[in-house]
């Protein structure tokens, strides 16, 4: 039986798409050189986390949220999840999915594979 990302302690963040996106960050070198340039342009994107980067730099994870940017998830760690079962997938998904919404307060509802 399939399961929904969606966990029932989160609520979601914004769905509206987004043109420019950004996949595996945060990262402390390039993140805050990409919200600044966002914020000069005066536009959004979407930011796909892995999830371990997510739980190593919370502190951008919320940056990129208060910036207004839409946050996905990319996986925990960035291998790719064709090569694992449901479950394991399921459960990566999930960890980073709940990582993001702990640090946040918003569930992700987008996901990009690595």
């Amino acid at each position: 039986m399939a399961q929904s990302l969606h966990s029932t302690s989160c609520r979601a963040g914004p769905t509206e798409p987004r043109r420019l996106t950004f996949d595996a960050g945060p990262d402390p070198q390039s993140t805050p050189r990409f919200l600044h340039l966002l914020a000069e342009l005066g536009t959004d994107a979407t930011f796909f986390l892995l999830g371990q980067q997510a739980h190593r730099f919370p502190g951008l994870v919320r940056e990129i949220a208060a910036a207004g940017h839409e946050i996905g998830i990319h996986g925990w760690l960035h291998r790719p999840l064709v090569l694992r079962g449901p479950r394991a997938t399921y459960d990566d998904l999930a960890r980073a999915r709940d990582t993001v919404a702990d640090i946040t307060g918003l569930c992700p509802t987008v996901f990009r594979p690595p």
